[in-house]
């Protein structure tokens, strides 16, 4: 029997046990984890308490009554929270007041992440808000994994990014981001249902709007990081290639004796042009031009002598 339908005293199985064991480790750690991600905000230059990932999302940690206006002040219109009942420090009512919409999508800390099923109930509400033109503030305690596996699918499902693509995209914003084992497995399940969706339907889940421009950056960020193809070429190899491409120019000597008629005529157009130094009484390229004639002449004696003997 797997370990996951074994079932324990009083009813309950392996995993709602370690789940609730989960949870009551996270109900202890709360406090000193929040103090710990502080702390971190405070004295590391790159750890900051949220990272805006595209236009309409913004991916963070746990926010504060006294964050509203910050809210406010972002654009803010939309909230998800993935967070238990106990880690909650800002109620649905309390958004509410202030006109922001609020989703929240109770998930155990650490090792865990929605359903599917909840993954794109998320998912289809940050597709609203950004198709309105709102922007959505997506948390959890830290905002490194539950909150990140949404935001991924949410780039996998909207922007067609494979789940390793969504994960880099996300990482690049914002560093401090990792997803457990079954954080993974729920976003592989989750592009697994989006692939079989779409080939059922090729019209399910529509793009959101702007998903083109987004893909066109990335496509340009990959190009300008990438290097140039002639700079993966070890340097004995480049010298190579470098010699074997340059034109190798014919011997003068062997030119004038070859061929004196289209010798004399190449260094009379190339000697006009050049200072004259010497036997002022001829022009350069007649001055050249008689030097050719001469030792024309003088191979033709002496293969004539060479004949007669």
């Amino acid at each position: 029997m797997p370990a996951e339908a074994s079932v324990l005293g009083g009813g309950m199985t392996l995993t709602e046990t370690v789940k609730g064991a989960a949870s009551l480790t996270a109900r202890f750690a709360l406090y000193p984890s929040i103090l710990y991600n502080l702390a971190r905000n405070r004295l590391q230059e790159n750890w900051h308490w949220w990272d805006k990932i595209t236009e309409h999302v913004i991916l963070g940690a746990l926010p504060f009554a006294s964050m509203l206006e910050t809210f406010q002040d972002k654009g803010v219109r939309a909230v998800v929270t993935l967070n238990e009942d106990f880690e909650v420090f800002i109620s649905s009512e309390q958004y509410k007041e202030i006109g922001i919409s609020h989703l929240h999508i109770p998930t155990v800390d650490y090792l865990y992440a929605p359903p599917v099923k909840d993954l794109h109930r998320g998912v289809q509400f940050i597709a609203e808000q950004a198709a309105a033109g709102e922007v959505t503030y997506v948390h959890c305690k830290a905002g490194r994994g539950r909150s990140t596996t949404l935001v991924i699918c949410y780039l996998v499902r909207e922007m067609r990014m494979s789940p390793q693509e969504a994960y880099s995209f996300v990482r690049q914003k914002r560093p401090q981001v990792g997803l457990a084992d079954g954080q993974w497995n729920a976003v592989r399940e989750f592009h697994s249902s989006c692939l079989e969706a779409r080939a059922f339907n090729p019209a399910a889940f529509p793009p959101t709007c702007g998903w083109q421009k987004t893909h066109q950056m990335n496509a340009q960020g990959r190009q300008a990081r990438r290097r140039p193809a002639r700079a993966r070429i070890p340097q004995h190899r480049q010298f190579y290639a470098a010699r074997s491409t340059r034109v190798q120019p014919r011997s003068r000597s062997r030119s004038l004796f070859c061929c004196p008629e289209e010798s004399a005529s190449k260094w009379r157009r190339s000697a006009d042009a050049l200072p004259l130094h010497g036997e002022p009484e001829l022009s350069r390229a007649d001055s050249g031009l008689q030097r050719i004639q001469d030792w024309a002449s003088v191979c033709r004696d002496g293969t004539l002598e060479a004949v007669e003997r």
